[in-house]
């Protein structure tokens, strides 16, 4: 009887322990993939980041176009602005990140209106000043992102 109590002690123990390693395997596995999470989630928000800072280039790009009185380069520049924030929304979608999605489509809609303006202005000077309207718009709602992301990292 004694040989029994130890066998079916022996084993238990021996369970425990197993299940103690599964256990701190699965703990380990959940770790590292927490931590790939959050850090493929900043290389998102860093792309994002420089995303904004190039469309910024493009808006002031577009400024100087229409100042020179080219709106079909003022046109063009802007496009590739929109292209590039669409790219950054096509990926957060699938990220499902939804916020920053959001965020990026509120950025766009400025950047839209001013394509839409300038494919109906030809050559209408109150139509151009409509743009440049647009552009500046475009321009605040970069700046209120960009405040708002120094906001978040301070705290």
């Amino acid at each position: 009887m004694k040989n029994g109590c130890a066998c079916d002690a022996t084993a238990a123990i021996i369970i425990l322990v197993i299940a103690a390693l599964i256990g701190v395997g699965w703990y380990q596995w959940e770790q590292h993939e927490r931590m790939l999470e959050a850090r493929y989630r900043s290389e998102r928000e860093a792309l994002r980041d420089r995303v904004i800072k190039w469309v910024r280039e493009d808006l002031a790009a577009a400024e100087k176009w229409l100042d020179q009185g080219r709106p079909e380069m003022a046109l063009s520049t802007l496009r590739h602005a929109d292209e590039k924030l669409q790219i950054v929304t096509l990926s957060a979608n699938i990220e499902s990140e939804t916020a920053a999605e959001q965020r990026l489509m509120t950025l766009r809609a400025p950047i839209a209106d001013a394509i839409g303006a300038i494919e109906g202005a030809a050559d209408n000077d109150e139509a151009l000043d409509a743009v440049r309207k647009h552009i500046e718009d475009a321009r605040a709602a970069l700046e209120n992102e960009a405040e708002r992301d120094d906001d978040t990292e301070s705290r």
